[in-house]
C-alpha cells in the first residue's frame, strides 16, 4: 500500500471519528438566552418580521443574518440536530480547505486537516450558534474560496469572494472588521496572482456580483436601515480622539508578536464554553497571565465541572502550541524573507507559503483594524472568546509552516521527524483531553456556575420528563413552568430583554431555551410567554439548579426529579 493510499485510509478513519464524536459535543452544546432567542425568532416570526438580530452588548441591533440562519436550522427536529448540523458546517469546510490547498502536494492533506479536525478548541465551539463563533465558519469559507481561486485564477472565482464579505457583517455587526481584512488579503494575492479579464468573464461577474449585493441590501442592510437610525450606529467611542485611536494600533502592532505566540497559542486554545471559566478571558489555568493567587482565587468560584486530570491536559496542549508558535513563526519569516529576495529555491510549495502568509495577514489586519474601530484590547487578552475565529489559521500557520522549509537532506530527517512528533502529540492530547472533558460535563453534580451552564442532553431530558407528567393529568397546550435560578451570571436578562420591545418584545427571557424545547419538540407553549418579568415560583412546575431548595408552609411543593444539575418541583393543588 503506498503513502496515498494509507493517508487516504486514515482520513476516513479520522472523519468517522468526527462524525461520531461530534455527536458527543452537540450533546453538551450549551444554548442560552442569546442562542435560544435567535432561534426562537426563527421559528415564530415570518421573513418580513426580522429586520434586525439581536441587540449587542453596546446596544445596537446586529443585522438579522443569525435569524436567517436559524430560519434554516429550525427545519431540523431539535436543538441537538441544529448544533449537529452546524459542527458538521465547520468539518466539512476543512475537509475541503484541505482538498485544495494539499491539490499539488496530497501528502500534506492529512497535515492540513488533522490539527483542525481533532482541536478542542474547534471541535467544542462547532455547535454553538453564538455570533462571534459562527463567524468562524464565515472565515473557513472565505479562505476556501481564497485557495479555489489561487489554484486556477479567474474573475468569476474573485467575485465568489464577495459572499463571504457580505455575509460576516450580516451576522455579526463588528464583522465590518472581517469584510475590511478579507479585501485587504485579496489586495495582497491579486498581487501574486492577477486575474485575466476576458469580456465574456466581465459580464457573467459583473452579474454574479450584482445578484449577490442586491441579495443582501434587499435582505439585509434595508430592513436594518429602516428599524435604526444611523446615529446609533458607533463603531468609534465619541469619547476618543483619532490621535488615541492611533496610539491604540500602535500599541496593538507593538504588543502584536507576544500575541501570536503566547497569548494565541496559551490561551485561545482554552477559549471555549467548557474550559471550566469563561470564554471571555484567559482560563483560569493559564500557564502565562493568570498568578498562582489570582488562579486560586478564581478556581474557589469558578472550578466548576472540570477534573484535574482534564486541566493537566489542557495545559498541556498550551505548552506544546506555544513550543510550536514560537519554532513556525522563526520559519515563517525566513520563508517571507525567501519571498521578498525571490529565492524559492528555499521553499518547497510556494503557492501554500503565500496562502499561510495571507492567513497571517488577515490575523494581523484583523486585530489592526479593530483597534482603529475601537475594539476591546484584544492583544493583552481582552475578549478572548471575539477572536477564536482567528484559531483556525494560527493552527494551519503552526503546523504547515515547518513542512515548507527546504534543507539538507541530513538535517530534514530530524525536521520530519520533530514535525511528525509535535503533530502526534498534539493529535494524541487533544483526542483524549476531549472525551475527558465530556465525561466531567455529563457527570458533574457540583453547584458550581461559569460560562458552562447545563449541556443541552440534560435540558432536553427535564422539559421531556415534565411534559410526560404534564400529559397524565392534562391535554392543554399551555403549561406552567417557571424558572428559578439564583445564580447571579445572567440576573440581568430579564430586564436586558426590555430593549426589545421595538422588535422582538418579550423573547429575550431567562429560561427561553427551555420554552423553545418546549414548543419546538411537543407543541406546547409556556403559559407565561409574552410575559417579559416573569413569575418564577408561581407555577405548577419549576425547574432550578442543583442545590436550590425549594418548600413553602402555604403550598404543597414537591421535588420530583433531579437531572443532571437541574432540580424538577411541582406545586401540587
Amino acid at each position: 500500500m503506498n503513502l496515498i493510499k494509507k493517508q487516504n485510509l486514515l482520513v476516513i478513519i479520522i472523519l468517522l471519528f468526527s462524525l461520531y464524536d461530534r455527536t458527543l459535543w452537540s450533546n453538551i452544546t450549551l444554548w442560552l438566552v442569546d442562542e435560544a432567542s435567535s432561534m426562537w425568532i426563527g421559528l415564530n416570526y415570518s421573513l418580513v418580521e426580522i429586520p434586525v438580530g439581536l441587540v449587542s452588548s453596546q446596544n445596537i441591533p446586529n443585522p438579522n443574518g443569525m435569524i436567517y440562519l436559524s430560519k434554516f436550522l429550525n427545519k431540523f427536529p431539535n436543538l441537538w440536530y441544529s448544533s449537529y448540523v452546524l459542527s458538521l458546517f465547520q468539518l466539512i469546510l476543512i475537509t475541503f480547505i484541505g482538498y485544495f490547498l494539499s491539490k499539488d502536494d496530497r501528502k500534506l492533506f492529512f497535515i492540513i486537516v488533522a490539527p483542525l479536525i481533532f482541536s478542542i478548541c474547534l471541535r467544542s465551539i462547532s455547535p454553538h450558534f453564538s455570533n462571534q463563533w459562527v463567524l468562524t465558519l464565515v472565515n473557513l469559507l472565505f479562505f476556501l474560496l481564497l485557495i479555489i481561486y489561487i489554484n486556477n485564477p479567474s474573475l468569476e472565482r474573485l467575485v465568489s469572494m464577495a459572499l463571504p464579505i457580505m455575509i460576516a457583517p450580516s451576522i455579526y455587526l463588528a464583522g465590518i472588521i472581517n469584510s475590511v481584512a478579507y479585501l485587504l488579503c485579496i489586495s495582497f494575492i491579486l498581487f501574486y496572482y492577477p486575474v485575466k479579464i476576458s469580456l465574456n468573464s466581465f459580464y457573467k461577474s459583473f452579474f454574479i456580483l450584482f445578484l449577490i449585493l442586491l441579495i443582501f441590501f434587499v435582505s439585509v442592510w434595508l430592513p436594518f436601515a429602516k428599524f435604526i437610525s444611523i446615529n446609533h450606529i458607533e463603531f468609534f467611542n465619541n469619547d476618543t480622539s483619532l490621535s488615541e485611536r492611533f496610539i491604540e494600533v500602535f500599541k496593538t502592532i507593538k504588543n502584536f508578536p507576544y500575541w501570536s505566540i503566547f497569548y494565541a497559542a496559551a490561551d485561545l486554545s482554552g477559549t471555549f464554553k467548557h474550559n471550566g471559566f469563561t470564554s471571555e478571558t484567559s482560563p483560569f489555568w493559564s500557564i502565562f497571565h493568570f498568578s498562582e493567587e489570582e488562579r486560586s482565587s478564581i478556581k474557589k468560584i469558578y472550578d466548576g465541572p472540570l477534573l484535574n486530570n482534564s486541566i493537566f491536559i489542557l495545559r498541556l496542549n498550551s505548552f506544546i502550541l506555544t513550543f510550536l508558535s514560537i519554532y513556525s513563526s522563526i520559519i515563517l519569516i525566513y520563508l517571507f524573507i525567501c519571498i521578498l529576495f525571490k529565492k524559492s529555491s528555499m521553499i518547497k510549495n510556494k503557492k501554500i507559503t503565500i496562502i499561510l502568509i495571507t492567513m497571517y495577514l488577515f490575523i494581523f489586519s484583523n486585530l489592526v483594524v479593530g483597534a482603529f474601530l475601537g475594539s476591546p484590547e484584544w492583544v493583552i487578552g481582552k475578549r478572548l472568546d471575539m477572536q477564536v475565529h482567528f484559531f483556525p489559521f494560527l493552527l494551519l500557520i503552526w503546523f504547515l509552516v515547518p513542512w515548507l522549509l527546504v534543507t539538507s537532506a541530513k538535517f530534514e530527517k530530524y525536521l520530519k521527524f520533530i514535525n511528525k512528533a509535535l503533530l502526534l502529540c498534539f493529535i494524541s492530547i487533544n483526542i483524549i483531553g476531549g472525551h475527558m472533558i465530556y465525561k466531567d460535563y455529563i457527570n458533574y453534580k457540583g453547584e458550581l456556575f461559569s460560562d458552562d451552564d447545563i449541556p443541552l442532553i440534560h435540558k432536553r431530558e427535564t422539559i421531556n420528563f415534565i411534559v410526560e407528567d404534564w400529559h397524565k393529568t392534562s391535554k392543554t397546550k399551555n403549561i406552567e413552568i417557571g424558572y428559578f435560578f439564583t445564580d447571579k451570571r445572567y440576573s440581568w436578562v430579564d430586564k436586558f430583554g426590555e430593549k426589545y420591545q421595538n422588535s422582538y418584545p418579550n423573547v429575550y427571557t431567562r429560561g427561553r431555551e427551555y420554552d423553545y424545547i418546549l414548543l419546538k419538540s411537543h407543541g406546547l407553549y409556556n403559559k407565561q410567554e409574552g410575559v417579559q418579568h416573569r413569575k418564577k415560583l408561581e407555577n405548577q412546575y419549576i425547574i432550578t439548579h442543583y442545590g436550590t431548595k425549594l418548600s413553602s408552609d402555604k403550598t404543597d411543593i414537591v421535588e420530583l426529579n433531579q437531572i443532571g444539575r437541574l432540580k424538577i418541583y411541582k406545586i401540587k393543588d
